[in-house]
């Protein structure tokens, strides 16, 4: 396809010149249209070719900006202006939706002609980064064509020493430009094929600027990453003072094919520094986890401590399940001294492993006989900390990447995490074996330095808290006490309607009554791998397996498998998005569970043991990947930590309740009914993902709501 951006100073003088001549000839997809500076009423049908659809975004001035878009092919949708009153006002963008594609007509506004200009020029950058962080993260793809008004590196204009200080070249708009490629992920399309220096779009009216080339490079043509593979070629075609902007992509407008990430692409994604890093945010969140459940029943139990008491300590284990209550806390509440140092994600990480490190150290020096309770409570310290831990990671794993690399953030954090789990559970009976308890969570507890190290040289993510939200949890406190109470009273409850209320609030805000659909979703899409876990080990057993094969087979070789899963779910996901991935993994999942109603059928052979537990471990790894990135994909930056620790608790609640009926199913059956019954009840979970694939394809969510909406 071929998209062609003008700024034409003037759609009526651009027709006097020949423009609806030249349109036609032009071979182009879309055309996008920068100041037109006339409003529709004023046009007559010449400006409505035949053959083309066209669509304007007038400014309220007569005779000022305004946008326009052509296309010889009809959207599917339309949607005028940002939904920011001040620039809609000033016709600033048009949107052309082709299924998954959106074509968009831009016009920044200009800071040339005075501070009050400036200012504006400010106000529309800090309102419209946040969008732009939003669409790169809807999934959609997206070509922005138009007038940014920003050059941004030295070769993009001729005078650039004596420009810095200039409207258009300050140093601040050039590092606008600096976060939108290098950390939100938008693509320059010129610079992927053309780096030549004296590529102006724009030149002065003074100096014979026109004939010397002494241009700036203000006009861009935005595109998201994966559109990144279909660039062919991008171009500046000149004609007096006028130039247009060519951009070539691989793909038709009109075509089936959506653009995807080519497989090198794709597996570059584990080259991101945050990626690897999260590997070893996962091991300190995999760490304690054994620690205060198997491993320390095992001591517990060789120090003679009854199995009554040992029961009652898995109790701790309920602080993983109900963290959503201070999930808040960890959200908005910054941590005195640290979070000015480390930032909010990282200075709360940093506490929780302090946290973790002094349980553990206090347990390997306490005698159970003699001291029962206080082995109760630093387990509980330890318990409590690591999932405060959990929170705080979920959240900057969330925060600190875009949302095509989430999958592989989260099949490198469940790498560490396994890993985690062999030196708490394997290394820690070995070195107990051949020194002592105490010596072995004394060395646990050194292994919590893998994640302080970790916490101290990862990068604190951005945090972006919307106008809308900020209106949003200001009406919620002041709905409550009122507006005459008094202002601290006034701030405590707005905080707690922000950090409490705001994520429920928030997330049904965004996605309406899709909210529901999206939380049974959560609910669903892991009961049917939950339910056939629970009878897994009884049915090895039962079968007639060794216990030393079912180790071997099922926690050793299953445990590659495993992460051999992680790992392709993170390249499908940076290939080809959450859609598909998603509903691959709800179906490998339940159409797993079938080989193991065969195995039941075929008894205790260990070659089709490798084979079921090869398929079922990898489809499990492979499918949680997927599920969380798509869980991290649901959550607002305002409120990583409590939306996520939700999802998280929602996602295994409803598995552990049908799971526990389990052995009723196979009392009353057998083991094969049994994985056909846990195979059946996953096909709700498959078809609510193809529901939800379809509609991000057909039905893409809209955008926030605006802080004048919010307010109304």
């Amino acid at each position: 396809m071929r998209i062609i951006s003008l700024n034409a100073n003037g759609i009526r003088a651009a027709s006097r010149k020949g423009f609806f001549d030249w349109l036609p000839k032009q071979n182009a997809d879309a055309v996008c249209i920068q100041e037109t500076k006339a409003k529709i009423n004023q046009l007559d049908a010449s400006f409505f070719p035949e053959g083309w659809h066209a669509y304007y975004c007038d400014a309220n001035k007569p005779g000022y900006s305004g946008v326009a878009l052509y296309t010889p092919h009809q959207p599917d949708t339309v949607h005028w202006g940002l939904g920011f009153d001040e620039f809609d006002a000033e016709g600033r963008a048009i949107e052309a939706r082709f299924g998954n594609l959106s074509i968009v007509s831009l016009y920044l506004p200009s800071g040339s002609s005075g501070d009050h200009r400036q200012e504006s020029k400010w106000r529309f950058l800090n309102l419209y980064l946040p969008r732009l962080k939003a669409m790169m993260a809807d999934g959609r793809d997206y070509v922005l064509c138009g007038d940014w008004n920003i050059a941004h590196r030295n070769i993009d204009l001729k005078n650039w020493k004596s420009n810095q200080k200039n409207s258009g070249f300050l140093p601040e708009e050039r590092a606008w430009l600096d976060t939108l490629f290098d950390d939100v992920g938008w693509v320059d399309a010129f610079r992927v094929v053309n780096q030549q220096e004296d590529q102006y779009t724009w030149w002065s009216n003074r100096g014979q600027a026109w004939a010397k080339n002494v241009g700036w490079r203000i006009d861009y043509q935005m595109v998201t990453p994966r559109l990144k593979q279909a660039i062919r070629s991008t171009a500046v075609y000149k004609d007096e003072r006028a130039a247009d902007h060519r951009l070539r992509l691989a793909d038709s407008v009109t075509g089936a094919a959506e653009p995807r990430r080519g497989w090198l692409a794709a597996l570059a994604v584990y080259r991101n520094p945050r990626v690897i890093g999260m590997a070893f945010l996962g091991f300190s969140a995999g760490l304690p986890f054994l620690l205060v459940f198997s491993t320390l029943s095992a001591w517990l139990r060789d120090e003679g401590v009854s199995r009554t008491a040992i029961g009652f300590f898995s109790w701790v284990g309920i602080t993983y399940s109900i963290k959503v209550f201070w999930a808040p806390i960890v959200d908005r509440l910054p941590v005195p001294g640290l979070t000015t140092v480390l930032g909010q994600r990282r200075g709360w990480m940093l506490l929780a492993q302090i946290g973790i490190a002094v349980g553990l150290v206090g347990m390997s020096m306490v005698d159970p006989q003699a001291s029962l309770a206080w082995v109760a409570w630093l387990a509980l310290l330890v318990a409590f900390s690591s999932a405060t831990q959990d929170i705080a990671i979920d959240a900057y794993r969330i925060e600190a990447v875009r949302r095509e690399i989430q999958a592989a953030m989260a099949a490198t954090y469940i790498f560490g995490y396994r890993v985690a789990l062999l030196v708490a559970g394997a290394g820690a009976f070995y070195v107990a074996d051949f020194g002592s308890w105490t010596l072995a969570y004394q060395v646990m507890a050194a292994f919590v330095g893998v994640g302080i190290i970790t916490t101290l040289c990862i990068a604190e993510p951005e945090r972006q808290v919307d106008r809308v939200t900020e209106i949003l949890e200001a009406r919620m406190g002041g709905a409550v006490v009122g507006s005459q109470a008094p202002s601290r009273l006034r701030q405590a409850v707005t905080w707690f309607a922000g950090a409490v209320v705001g994520p429920f609030v928030d997330f049904f805000r965004r996605n309406g009554w899709l909210a529901l659909t999206i939380l049974l979703l959560v609910a669903i899409y892991r009961v049917s791998d939950i339910t056939m876990g629970v009878m897994a080990n009884p049915f090895y057993l039962d079968l007639g397996f060794s216990k030393s094969e079912i180790a071997s087979v099922t926690k050793v070789f299953g445990f590659f498998m495993t992460i051999a899963g992680s790992f392709l779910g993170g390249v499908l996901v940076a290939r080809y998005g959450l859609g598909g991935p998603l509903v691959a993994g709800a179906a490998l999942v339940a159409a797993t569970n079938l080989l193991f109603a065969l195995l039941a059928g075929i008894g205790p052979d260990l070659q089709w043991l490798v084979v079921v537990i090869s398929a079922d471990n990898l489809a499990g790894g492979l499918s949680n990947v997927v599920f969380i990135a798509w869980l991290s994909s649901l959550t607002s930056t305002a409120y990583t930590a409590t939306q996520y620790a939700l999802f998280s608790s929602l996602m295994t609640l409803p598995g552990k309740i049908v799971g526990g009926f389990s052995g009723i199913v196979v009392d009353a059956s057998g083991y094969a009914p049994f994985f056909l019954y846990a195979a059946v009840i996953g096909t709700p979970a498959i078809m609510l993902s193809i529901y939800m694939w379809w509609r991000s394809r057909r039905e893409p969510p809209e955008g926030d709501a605006t802080a004048e909406e919010a307010a109304a």
